[in-house]
C-alpha cells in the first residue's frame, strides 16, 4: 500500500512537473510570437492561426491567441491598436475573441493604445464593439486626456464627437484637458477647448491653474493665449507660488519671468490683482524686491516712464497703425497739388502745357484711387458662428466610414473656423480670412486679395506714372526759371536756385526723389507676380507650402525636390489675361509638365527622409517615367 501511494505521488508529481515545463515552453512560445509578430507584421500571425484552424495540438491557435498576454500584459489586439492595422484588430475581435476591454497591468486598454497614435478608424471599431471611453488607467487618464497628452487631434476631436461630457474628465491630480493642454503647449488644442467651452479657470489638486502649467513647460504663446482668457496670473498654488515666482524659478529659460511678467501687465485683468500685492510686483518687479523710498528723482523718473507708456500705447493701437501711413501719404499728395496750383501751373502753361493739362488730372484721380483703397474689401469668407462652422463638419467626416484626409486639419482656420482653400489666408492684422491672399498693406492700411488685387496693381501703376509726370513737370518748370533768370549756373545751380527760392517745390521734388524708386520696384515686382500667377505670401512662405514642390528622380537616380507651380495657367500671356480677365487664379492650372506621385513628406523633413521613403520615391518615379519639373520662379505678408 505504502509502495502504490509512493508510486502515485511520483507519478502526480512528475505530471504536475510536466504540465509546469509544457506550460513554461507555452509562454516562451507565447513571448518569441509577440516579438515575431512586432517585426514581421500581423498578417504572418492570421496565416499561422487560418493554417492551424483545426488541429489540436498546432501553435498557435485562435483559442490561444484569445487570452494571450506578454510580460507585460499587453494583448495582440494591443498592439495591432498602437500599430494602425485595423483589419487585424477586427479579425482579432471578431473572429478570435479577444476582448475589447482587456487592460495591461498598468489599466490601458487597446483603445487608449490606438488613442495615444490617433488612428480613429481603429478607435471607431472598438467603440462600436464595446470599448468603453471613459475607462481610466492607473494615473487615471481616460483616452481623452491620452489625446490630449500625445497632441492627436483627430482622435480628440472623434472623442468630443461621441461625448461632450470628456471635456470634464480629470486625472488622479485633477489635471484635466486644459491643464494638459497648456503643459503640452499645444496651442491648437487649447483652442479647440475654447471653442468647446471648457474651463479656464479650473484648479488641480495642487491648485494649480492652466496657466501655472503653461509656465511649467516655458511656452510663452500658451501664457499670452490663457492670459487673453482671463486666466488669474496671481492666483497661489499650494506652495504659496503665482505664476510670476513660479517662471523665476525656472533656470533654463532666463527670458520666460521677464516675457511673462510684460504679458501680465499687458493683459491681466486688473481686478484680479490681490489687495495685498505689493505694487513692486504688479508693476514687473522682481519677486522679492523691495519697494525703494520715492523722491524726487524717483518721481521724475515715473513721469517720464508714464510719457513713455502713454506714447507706447498709443503707437500700439490698432488705429494709429493702420492710418498712419496712409495719412502720410494724403499729406504728401496734398501738398503735390497745392504746389501745382500754385506754382506748376502758372510757369507749367507756359512751358509745358500738354504736361501740365496731364498732371492736372492725374494727381486727383491718384488721391481718389487711393482714397478709395483705403476703403476697399479684399474679398474674405465670413467668420462662422460656433455650433455650425467647419469643426463640426470635420467632427462628422472623421466619425464617418470614409478615410479621413488629415491636410483637412491643417487648413482650418481656429479663427475664423472655416476651412481653407490653399490660396485663403488668415491675416492676422485686419483679423479676416482673405480669399487668393496677397499681403498686408501698410501703404493702403488694408489686406490685398482676390477682391481688390487687380485695383491695387492698377493703382501701382497709375501712382508711379503720376509721380513720374509730376516731377518731370517740377524739374521742367524751375529749370525754365532758372535759366531764364541764370542761363550759366547749369544743374547744381538750378537746385540751389529751387532750395533758396521755391523751398516747398524742392520739398515736393525730394519727396519725389525718395518714393519713385520704392514705387518702380513695387510696381514691376506684382507685374512679375501677375506673369507668373503667384502672391507675395507664396513667394514668402514658398518653402513651407509642400504643393510647390514634388519629389523626382535625375538621371543619376537621386531623389531631389523641384519646384513646381500649380497655379500656372500655361505662360505669362495666359497669366496675365487670367489676373485680368478670366479671373481663375485660384484654380489649379493645365500640367505642363508630367505628373509624379508625391511621397507623403513634410517639406521640413523633407531633407531628412528615411532610405525606405527615398526608396519609396524612388519606385514612384520609375513606375511613372521620366518627367521634367518645373523651375523655380523666386512683402510684407499678414
Amino acid at each position: 500500500m505504502r509502495q502504490q501511494m509512493e508510486s502515485f505521488m511520483k507519478t502526480g508529481g512528475m505530471q504536475q512537473m510536466m504540465e509546469a515545463q509544457k506550460q513554461q515552453m507555452r509562454e516562451r512560445q507565447m513571448n518569441q510570437l509577440f516579438q515575431y509578430v512586432r517585426n514581421s507584421g500581423f498578417d504572418k500571425l492570421k496565416q499561422m492561426v487560418t493554417n492551424n484552424a483545426g488541429q489540436p495540438n498546432a501553435f498557435p491557435r485562435a483559442e490561444d491567441i484569445a487570452g494571450a498576454r506578454d510580460p507585460q500584459g499587453h494583448t495582440f489586439l494591443h498592439w495591432g491598436a498602437l500599430g494602425g492595422d485595423e483589419a487585424f484588430c477586427k479579425w482579432a475581435v471578431d473572429e478570435v475573441g479577444v476582448p475589447v476591454e482587456m487592460a495591461t497591468f498598468n489599466g490601458q486598454t487597446p483603445l487608449m493604445w490606438a488613442t495615444i497614435q490617433g488612428h480613429v478608424q481603429i478607435m471607431r471599431m472598438l467603440i462600436s464593439r464595446g470599448a468603453d471611453i471613459k475607462r481610466r488607467d492607473s494615473l487615471g487618464a481616460t483616452p481623452f486626456l491620452l489625446a490630449i497628452q500625445h497632441k492627436q487631434k483627430l482622435a480628440f476631436l472623434l472623442l468630443l464627437q461621441r461625448d461632450r461630457q470628456v471635456l470634464d474628465e480629470m486625472d488622479i491630480n485633477g489635471c484635466g484637458a486644459v491643464h494638459w493642454a497648456a503643459y503640452k503647449a499645444d496651442i491648437m488644442n487649447l483652442k479647440f477647448l475654447d471653442y468647446f467651452q471648457a474651463d479656464f479657470q479650473h484648479v488641480d489638486f495642487a491648485k494649480m491653474s492652466p496657466l501655472h502649467r503653461a509656465v511649467a513647460s516655458g511656452s510663452i504663446e500658451v501664457c499670452e493665449f490663457l492670459l487673453k482668457r482671463k486666466v488669474n496670473p496671481y492666483l497661489k498654488t499650494k506652495d504659496g507660488e503665482d505664476c510670476m515666482q513660479l517662471a523665476a524659478k525656472d533656470k533654463n529659460n532666463p527670458y520666460l519671468h521677464t516675457s511673462l511678467t510684460a504679458l501680465v501687465k499687458k493683459l491681466a485683468d486688473p481686478a484680479l490683482v490681490p489687495e495685498s500685492l505689493p505694487e513692486t510686483q504688479i508693476i514687473g518687479a522682481r519677486v522679492g524686491e523691495e519697494p525703494k523710498a520715492a523722491d524726487a528723482t524717483t518721481t521724475a523718473t515715473k513721469e517720464k516712464s508714464s510719457f513713455a507708456n502713454d506714447m507706447q500705447k498709443m503707437l500700439d493701437e490698432p488705429d494709429f497703425q493702420k492710418y498712419l501711413v496712409p495719412c502720410m501719404y494724403l499729406g504728401a499728395a496734398t501738398l503735390a497739388l497745392y504746389v501745382h496750383v500754385q506754382y506748376l501751373a502758372v510757369v507749367g502753361s507756359e512751358a509745358a502745357p500738354m504736361l501740365t493739362v496731364i498732371v492736372w488730372i492725374m494727381v486727383p484721380m491718384a488721391i481718389i484711387a487711393f482714397v478709395q483703397m483705403t476703403q476697399s474689401h479684399p474679398g474674405a469668407w465670413p467668420k462662422r458662428p460656433i455650433g455650425r462652422s467647419a469643426v463640426e463638419e470635420i467632427m462628422a467626416d472623421i466619425d464617418s466610414d470614409e478615410k479621413f484626409d488629415e491636410k483637412r486639419l491643417h487648413r482650418l482656420c481656429t479663427e475664423t473656423w472655416i476651412e481653407k482653400d490653399l490660396r485663403t489666408k488668415y491675416c492676422s492684422t485686419s483679423k479676416m480670412c482673405v480669399r487668393e491672399f496677397d499681403h498686408y498693406c501698410g501703404w493702403l492700411g488694408v489686406p490685398i486679395g482676390r477682391d481688390n488685387n487687380r485695383r491695387f496693381v492698377m493703382l501701382c501703376l497709375w501712382e508711379f506714372f503720376t509721380q513720374l509726370a509730376h516731377f518731370a513737370l517740377i524739374w521742367y518748370c524751375i529749370v525754365s526759371e532758372a535759366m531764364k533768370d541764370n542761363p550759366e549756373n547749369g544743374v547744381w545751380g538750378t537746385i540751389v536756385f529751387t532750395i533758396t527760392n521755391y523751398t516747398i517745390i524742392a520739398v515736393s521734388l525730394f519727396s519725389h526723389v525718395v518714393t519713385l524708386p520704392w514705387l518702380l520696384c513695387l510696381t514691376s515686382y506684382h507685374l512679375r507676380l501677375v506673369s507668373r500667377n503667384l502672391t507675395t505670401n507664396e513667394v514668402m512662405n514658398m518653402h513651407r507650402y509642400e504643393h510647390f514642390w514634388q519629389l523626382v528622380s535625375d538621371p543619376k537616380g537621386q531623389v531631389k525636390k523641384n519646384f513646381v507651380n500649380p497655379w500656372d495657367k500655361g505662360g505669362s500671356v495666359s497669366n496675365c489675361m487670367d489676373f485680368w480677365w478670366t479671373r481663375k487664379r485660384g484654380e489649379f492650372g493645365p500640367c505642363l509638365y508630367k505628373q509624379l506621385p508625391q511621397v507623403d513628406l513634410e517639406l521640413q523633413t523633407m531633407g531628412q527622409a528615411t532610405e525606405e521613403q527615398i526608396q519609396k520615391a524612388r519606385y514612384a518615379v520609375a513606375n511613372s517615367g521620366t518627367g521634367q519639373g518645373g523651375h523655380a520662379h523666386q512683402h510684407h505678408s499678414g
